[in-house]
């Protein structure tokens, strides 16, 4: 197992470089796109989208240019749209603030619960809410 990495990183350190060289080049294409693979003077570039691809490929003259006289041994380009996954993060939804005749309600409820003495939990429940309100509308 350890072989097989130790083998992989003078590529993987290869193509960092190769990034880093398209990066100097074309700044505003690389800071989405990656290097994906350089095998037999053919290099692959991955773009996150169809539009981003369609600009860059209209610039490749310019970046075989570049990677040319970086050293870089370079006959062919080609451009794939590689979709990121997008890791599903829920939002919160936007919270209204309590109109004034729930908040006078909840406010008297609360005193109506703390003099009883009864339902310990609930008036628990109304005081953090009235808390949370308070906090959130300053």
């Amino acid at each position: 197992m350890h072989d097989r990495i130790a083998g992989m990183l003078p590529n993987v350190a290869r193509l960092t470089a190769l990034q880093k060289t398209c990066k100097q080049i074309l700044p505003e294409y690389f800071t989405t796109g990656e290097v994906l693979q350089l095998e037999k003077g053919q290099l692959i570039i991955g773009l996150p989208n169809q539009a981003t691809a369609a600009k860059l490929r209209q610039k490749l003259p310019l970046l075989q240019t570049g990677l040319e006289n970086a050293g870089w041994p370079v006959e062919t380009i080609r451009v794939k749209v590689k979709l990121k996954k997008r890791i599903w993060q829920p939002q919160t939804p936007q919270k209204e603030p309590l109109p004034p005749a729930v908040v006078e309600e909840l406010e008297k409820l609360e005193m109506h619960l703390a003099q009883s003495g009864t339902h310990p939990s609930l008036m628990e429940a109304v005081h953090t809410m009235l808390k949370r309100h308070q906090q959130n509308t300053g």
